[in-house]
């Protein structure tokens, strides 16, 4: 787990439950934990990664750069 996350959840007094940290651990998904005999992320967990996944994969470009055709988008960084 990123201790970074860890520290902030800390900080802001955040109480989380064990499937609230699963979602947090496997949202870019489950990496070194993939077993085929058990089912490491759980719903939450899922469902951050396929959001995840989908905001990198499915809608990368979006808002354009410049002339986008949706009013008063704009992206929080331009270079990636």
């Amino acid at each position: 787990m990123n201790h970074f996350f860890e520290k902030k959840i800390e900080d802001y007094g955040f109480v989380l439950t064990p499937e609230h940290w699963n979602g947090i651990q496997h949202v870019e998904g489950e990496k070194d934990h993939y077993s085929p005999g058990r089912r490491t992320q759980l719903p939450l967990a899922a469902f951050a990664h396929m959001c995840d996944n989908w905001s990198a994969r499915g809608w990368f470009n979006f808002p354009a750069e410049s002339n986008d055709s949706w009013k008063g988008a704009t992206r929080s960084r331009l270079s990636l």
